[in-house]
């Protein structure tokens, strides 16, 4: 018996998607699940993933959590970091936790847990992502976190390049357009993704902010064998 994928490509989609079966991977590529990976990755014991700044400035005082938070692509002040991978690439921050609010991802996340088993996807975690989710032998819901709602470019492209990568198990079937859409969207811009998303509202909105160098981390392809599942209210790593 094969699995199911469909793509939701908004959190205003997802009421249209959810079962209370399916598994659910959110990416939010621009930045949010590419820093989770790293973070994870630099050894970092476990995120916790919330919706409002108020929610992760109750973590101030605990010297065991590292704060970030990303408004607007910016980092709001007062907090360690804002949604950049950058700081966690070739870092170490064994014995730490992590608190982290962002403009779309953790939205994404705290939606889609209330009903499902949550992972987390990104092009830096390609690989493993699609080992993990073919060894869950369940229907898998890929989830796009967009910008405030609407369509993004860059994470509908993930969703086509691991929705291809499942097909190609032959453990999986699909029969929802937007998952088909997101796949040619995929194979028409591989070869390139960089280049291709140079006139992405999303990847312009981060050059006005002089971070581009964050686009060539984000679109890079198994930077990282990590995988961020999500246990109660914390993103742990699975290896």
């Amino acid at each position: 018996m094969t699995n199911n994928i469909r793509v939701c490509l908004s959190p205003d989609l997802f009421h249209l998607y959810a079962d209370r079966q399916s598994i659910v991977i959110v990416n939010d590529i621009l930045r949010a699940t590419t820093t989770m990976c790293f973070a994870l990755g630099s050894n970092i014991s476990k995120i916790k993933p919330v919706m409002t700044v108020e929610e992760a400035l109750e973590y101030r005082d605990d010297d065991s959590f590292i704060l970030a938070a990303e408004r607007g692509g910016k980092i709001v002040n007062g907090f360690d970091f804002g949604n950049s991978p950058q700081p966690f690439m070739n870092a170490d921050y064994k014995g730490k936790n992590m608190v982290m609010t962002t403009t779309n991802g953790t939205r994404m996340i705290n939606i889609a847990k209330k009903d499902h088993k949550v992972a987390i996807g990104a092009f830096v975690n390609l690989k493993a992502i699609t080992k993990w989710a073919i060894e869950q032998n369940k229907d898998i819901i890929i989830c796009c976190s967009g910008w405030k709602g609407k369509f993004c470019l860059e994470d509908t492209l993930f969703a086509g390049a691991l929705s291809k990568n499942l097909l190609e198990s032959n453990q999986f079937e699909m029969d929802c357009d937007s998952t088909r859409a997101a796949i040619n969207l995929y194979d028409t811009a591989k070869d390139d993704l960089y280049d291709f998303l140079k006139s992405s509202s999303h990847r312009n909105r981060l050059k006005n902010l002089n971070i581009d160098k964050d686009v060539v981390i984000c679109v890079s392809p198994d930077l990282v064998d990590v995988v961020p599942v999500l246990k109660g209210d914390f993103l742990e790593a699975k290896r």
